[in-house]
């Protein structure tokens, strides 16, 4: 972690200080009549209003790459109002039963959208790097308009569709559909900075991987609603997992960019001048993490015993755990760190090679 100076400290106490007032805010709304709030909802409103703030300011200061953070700063809006929703209904404070449904599709909508073309995003950043940000945007936006519009124009022409009795199945495996066009960019992301290794910010890198992991999440939960209408309460902590995750990756981001390394080294993989010499992304904690596994595991028979030892402790875990939601999202987590764990040590290696 790069130290704050004591201006990124300011900043810091601001955004809690505004985040406080926020969640008192959220308090006294509260003690209007409402649905039932449980607890891990509430800190996920709460964490979501976070995100915009930290997006925001990332947004207003980067200079290289501002707009993803913008792509964040909208999406946690869009999730943030479903803490509106708990309000919604006859006899509660915003209006009756018709706009339950109303709010609760159109958002559905909205964030299938905008979560989508924010990870396309990524991929049309990183393939055209010096190119206007309307040439970035009309890219992404001539890639998922087709599709939304194909998934959702029913609904779009005529809202009185909501109220079918299928309407609710359709959006969810529209959502569904449309989140694994974002998985397939995600991976041709993935394959582009294996090919090219060209730099970029170390954040994006993370900011990528955290939201495959949020994206597949958002899959499974629509996979699960689609079939048993009602998500478990576990779900939530799944979400506070990958929430806080992302709070501490734009954090990183803001202490960063206060650093006069963090600076320079962002100014001179993003500059336009061509150099005569190769750049080379400064090792991550991971990095270093997984050249520590493999010098450790530079004997076979450690290999051999940790290899073994996974593969048993994974046995036990699909054939004897209950199959259900914790299940499906812990398999999907296990997956992915795996997934992780093998792209950094290939671009390790090609690093290793090139420096030769």
């Amino acid at each position: 972690m790069v130290n704050i100076s004591y201006p990124a400290k300011i900043k810091f106490f601001l955004i809690i200080k505004i985040w406080v007032a926020y969640f008192l805010l959220t308090k006294i709304a509260l003690t209007q009549p409402h649905w039932n709030l449980p607890f891990f909802h509430q800190l996920n409103y709460n964490l979501y209003f976070l995100i915009f703030l930290l997006s925001t300011i990332i947004f207003i200061k980067d200079k290289n790459n501002s707009f993803i953070y913008l792509n964040f700063a909208i999406l946690s809006l869009l999730y943030l109002t479903g803490f509106f929703a708990i309000f919604t209904g006859k006899g509660y404070l915003l209006g009756d039963d018709y706009l339950q449904y109303y709010f609760w599709s159109y958002r559905k909508i909205s964030i299938s959208f905008v979560l989508s073309g924010t990870l396309i995003f990524f991929t049309i950043n990183y393939l055209f790097r010096q190119e206007k940000t309307f040439i970035k945007y009309f890219s992404t936006l001539i890639i998922i308009l087709p599709f939304v519009f194909f998934s959702y124009y029913k609904f779009l022409l005529n809202y009185r569709l909501i109220f079918l009795d299928n309407s609710l199945y359709e959006l969810l495996s529209s959502a569904i559909a449309i989140n694994f066009l974002a998985i397939f960019f995600i991976v041709l992301y993935g394959y582009l900075c294996i090919h090219r290794n060209q730099p970029i910010s170390r954040h994006i890198n993370l900011l990528v991987f955290s939201s495959l992991i949020f994206i597949l999440i958002d899959t499974t939960d629509n996979f699960f609603l689609f079939y048993d209408k009602e998500l478990p309460s576990i779900s939530q902590v799944f979400l506070t997992g990958n929430l806080l995750l992302y709070i501490g990756i734009l954090a990183d981001k803001i202490s960063y960019m206060n650093s006069d390394f963090g600076r320079f080294y962002e100014d001179l993989i993003n500059s336009k001048i061509k150099l005569n010499m190769k750049i080379l992304p400064k090792k991550t904690i991971i990095d270093k993490y997984i050249l520590y596994v493999k010098e450790k595991l530079k004997s076979v028979h450690k290999r051999i015993f940790y290899l073994a030892l996974m593969v048993l402790t994974l046995s036990f875990f699909v054939f004897y755990f209950p199959f259900g939601y914790i299940k499906v999202n812990v398999l999907i987590l296990i997956f992915m760190i795996s997934i992780l764990l093998i792209y950094l040590n290939i671009l390790l290696s090609r690093r290793t090679r090139k420096k030769i």
